[in-house]
């Protein structure tokens, strides 16, 4: 077993793996304009504007109605118009579902959510870090626990769905 020192910055970390995730996902989506909306034939899979704005509504959630107990900036700010998503409760990654989401606009949308994550892990206390949240997978969590265990891998999950998707169509998945 490893020692950690009792020094270390949990807050620092977990902002640390949501840049790190963050530069995974926008290094993906970076050069995919003219396939983002494009479905694999006979794919059990839909096209990659929704798994990205799936990913980024789900932070959303995660980050401003869960952690801090607020509303999503998809409602606040309204980014529904902007960004084609209809409905933030829509099965955006259904592969049977066509969709044609306005890319560039969701990637202002991700950009406001990170900008937001980011704010919210600088300055959020102790006491809103620590507080007890309810966890998708039963039981309740500490909210910097939960942004850790489903935030951070959430985009990466899809991060991943998105460069493979790349990959099957051609292209170069992963930004390295």
């Amino acid at each position: 077993m490893v020692a950690i020192s009792s020094d270390i910055d949990v807050r620092s970390v977990v902002r640390g793996q949501f840049k790190l995730a963050h530069e995974v996902l926008e290094g993906v989506m970076a050069d995919c304009a003219d396939i983002a909306n494009a479905k694999v034939a006979g794919a059990n899979i839909t096209a990659i504007t929704p798994i990205y704005a799936h990913a980024i509504l789900s932070e959303d959630m995660m980050v401003n109605q869960v952690a801090v107990g607020g509303v999503m900036l998809f409602i606040t700010e309204g980014w529904s118009a902007r960004t084609g998503v209809a409905d933030i409760h829509a099965e955006l990654t259904s592969p049977t579902k066509d969709f044609s989401l306005d890319l560039a606009a969701l990637r202002e949308y991700a950009a406001a959510v990170v900008r937001r994550t980011d704010d919210f892990l600088a300055v959020a206390t102790d006491n809103q870090l620590r507080r007890e949240v309810q966890s998708p997978a039963g039981g309740m969590l500490s909210a910097i626990d939960f942004l850790a265990a489903f935030g951070v891998v959430h985009i990466s999950e899809h991060a991943g769905e998105i460069a493979a998707l790349k990959g099957v169509m051609g292209r170069k998945g992963l930004p390295f």
